[in-house]
């Protein structure tokens, strides 16, 4: 890779952190490489009640992006949630937004990556309307595997356990897989305000449960 690479690539990573934070984000990301490891910068952001906390550089800054700037979940309602269930939680930035939005509502954030929880763990921790939980959506509730395709801290995948021969990335560690209805069951829930699913493609396997009568949460 010539020079001119290595600086536009550098350039490229770097900029989304300045874009967010200007200085103080570069900065940040800048330590980030050089230490080989993601810094934690502190973000405070008008209408969200306490600091949030992304790594730089990492693919929570896109994240921060999506859900802070463009607002990707803001949507109508016909009423106030009382639950909220974010499954496939990364660092709990959804549940935050929803948490300010909706400030009476319960919130069951599912996060299956140890990394991403510890994060999740600290951004969430002044509101105690949202519980984390470590595991995973799935059809049946098992252990099942983690797996990393080398795409961010936001694309850790799930499959069936010991799927080797089928894996779409490196294993990472083997979490809790868990139906619908056994979290609902877990944290007291009669019912679901608001389902966010975002779990990198094990969507087919806690719809693809539907076909076979599991079908008790879907009203």
């Amino acid at each position: 890779m010539t020079l001119r690479r290595t600086v536009s690539s550098l350039r490229k990573e770097l900029k989304p952190s300045f874009k967010v934070a200007g200085l103080r984000g570069l900065i940040s990301a800048i330590k980030g490489k050089i230490a080989t490891t993601p810094v934690l910068l502190e973000i405070t952001r008008p209408g969200i009640q306490f600091p949030i906390y992304l790594r730089t550089p990492s693919s929570d800054i896109p994240t921060y992006q999506q859900i802070f700037i463009r607002r990707e979940y803001e949507f109508a309602v016909s009423r106030p949630p009382r639950t909220i269930v974010d499954a496939g939680a990364n660092i709990g930035l959804a549940a935050v937004y929803f948490s300010n939005q909706f400030p009476e509502a319960r919130i069951i954030a599912l996060e299956p990556e140890a990394s991403n929880l510890e994060v999740m763990r600290k951004n969430i921790a002044p509101y105690e309307k949202i519980t984390p939980v470590a595991g995973a959506l799935w059809h049946e509730n098992t252990k099942i595997d983690l797996v990393d395709p080398q795409l961010g801290n936001w694309a850790f995948m799930t499959q069936e356990h010991s799927d080797a021969e089928k894996s779409h990335g490196k294993f990472v560690h083997s979490v809790q897989g868990m139906t619908v209805e056994a979290l609902m069951e877990a944290h007291g829930l009669d019912h679901i305000d608001i389902l966010k699913i975002d779990i990198e493609g094990a969507e087919r396997e806690v719809f693809g449960s539907l076909r076979l009568g599991l079908k008790k949460w879907i009203p």
